[in-house]
């Protein structure tokens, strides 16, 4: 099967293909070029952002919510504590005020 290039570096990929790897409007694939010139077109099937990719990856023990199981990892919070050393709550104005020199 063939398909011409056009002026902007697009081609059509051929309906038999399409069919094939199930390719709808709007799919994304993934090109690879071999060493020997061989190109490879595959269907992109999940995330390409790698942390959407592991959502899912490290599930909760059973019956452990997400706040549980951070306070298990962390230890419990002081009442008020708000994050790491340093951390304290501000207003919007005070966090936009320039540093000090």
């Amino acid at each position: 099967m063939r398909s011409s290039l056009t002026s902007k570096g697009q081609t059509t990929v051929p309906k038999r293909i399409r069919e094939q790897l199930h390719l709808e409007v709007g799919a994304e694939v993934d090109w690879t070029l071999q060493a020997d010139g061989t190109v490879i077109l595959r269907p992109v099937t999940g995330p390409e952002n790698p942390f959407l990719a592991s959502l899912g990856a490290f599930p909760l023990p059973a019956g452990l919510s997400t706040e549980a199981f951070m306070e298990d990892l962390r230890g419990p919070r002081e009442p008020g504590d708000r994050g790491g050393p340093g951390a304290q709550i501000v207003s919007l104005d005070e966090f936009l005020k320039p540093a000090p020199p």
